[in-house]
């Protein structure tokens, strides 16, 4: 498991290899809160992702940033940046 960032700008958690699956935290939460679930999912082949939503930690934002259209659009933009593929989301809050 390893921190990267994408070409969006966001930081995240990525592990394993195979299907690709997202997990997006909750508000207020971290995506640290998914270490677990990154082991687990790629030991099963997936290949996950637990970014950062936007404006947490590592990362700063505008108050419109939480706008809930706004971070559908980031969402977007993070899985298209990380993958071609089909994707799944898990999300939390």
């Amino acid at each position: 498991m390893k921190l990267e960032k994408s070409s969006s700008a966001h930081h995240y958690f990525v592990s394993g290899e195979g299907e690709p699956l997202i997990l997006l935290h909750g508000f207020p939460d971290c995506a640290e809160n998914y270490l677990h679930q990154l082991e687990f999912f790629s030991s099963k082949g997936f290949q996950v992702f637990a970014p950062f939503m936007p404006g947490y930690h590592p990362e700063d934002a505008e108050l419109d940033t939480y706008q809930s259209l706004r971070i559908g659009e980031e969402i977007i933009k993070f899985s298209r940046s990380v993958t071609d593929r089909k994707i799944n989301l898990v999300g939390h809050d």
